[in-house]
């Protein structure tokens, strides 16, 4: 059964996020992620995911630390697995997490993504949201589940 990720928390936790003015870097985390605003001024893409899922879930959930971990995470807890051009045009207000893998030549990625908005930790950006449809995010898309469909729930 998968853990319970509140979309009244997720939203709220997303939007404290974007004011906290954390950039992005590479393999950073939030070293205690039950502070509501870390200390940290950087922190990479699996780092936020982790920080996001404890936030919206209450403190409930803790989720592991690596896009890779978080996407195994994902498949051990029951998530709902889904195609990533089907979360990216949602807009019921469900709340998803996708990604990819590593390459030889990049790093892997993961981000949330509700109502063809991507909320996400990136290069040049930090915590940021962009449109996502972005080319980028829908090329390399490899996983997709769903976290929440909770739309009128705590």
């Amino acid at each position: 059964m998968a853990k319970s990720i509140s979309l009244r928390k997720w939203v709220r936790t997303m939007n404290h996020a974007l004011t906290l003015g954390v950039k992005y870097g590479f393999g950073s985390k939030f070293g205690d992620i039950t502070m509501w605003t870390p200390p940290e001024k950087r922190v990479d893409c699996s780092g936020f995911i982790r920080w996001g899922i404890y936030h919206a879930s209450g403190g409930t959930v803790t989720a592991p630390d690596g896009s890779w971990n978080q996407k195994e995470w994902c498949i051990k807890e029951g998530f709902q697995r889904v195609h990533y051009d089907a979360a990216r045009t949602d807009r019921r207000g469900f709340v998803y997490l996708a990604g990819y893998s590593p390459k030889k030549w990049r790093a892997g990625h993961i981000w949330f993504c509700r109502n063809g908005i991507s909320w996400e930790s990136h290069g040049g950006k930090g915590i940021a949201v962009r449109n996502a449809s972005t080319l980028v995010l829908r090329r390399r898309s490899e996983w997709c589940f769903l976290l929440s469909s909770d739309v009128g729930g705590d």
